[in-house]
């Protein structure tokens, strides 16, 4: 029997920052670059709910928040027996201390 997998759940802010960031891939490199892109973060994604204790804790932020790169970009999450819960998706040169404050 294998183990149950993780469903990934994307916050309303998580879900923005994925929408900005393939609309900017769109418009800067095309549809092509724009499925690639997806595909690789969405595999990310995927690894992370798999192996959630690869990120680094992050109790700057809270207790129970973790941070992880997949491509040029950051994931911060959380994580249940049952979920992988993605707060944010930033660009690994934004200021994320800065977008997790507000």
């Amino acid at each position: 029997m294998s183990a149950r997998r993780r469903r990934i759940v994307l916050a309303p802010r998580a879900s923005d920052d994925l929408d900005d960031i393939l609309l900017y891939t769109y418009q800067q490199w095309g549809k092509r670059q724009r499925d690639v892109y997806r595909r690789a973060l969405f595999a990310g994604l995927r690894k992370l709910a798999d192996f959630p204790g690869m990120g680094k804790e992050r109790p700057d932020y809270e207790s129970d928040i973790r941070s992880f790169p997949i491509e040029h970009h950051v994931v911060i999450y959380r994580f249940t027996d049952t979920e992988l819960r993605v707060s944010r998706i930033l660009h690994e040169r934004q200021d994320i201390d800065a977008a997790m404050a507000r």
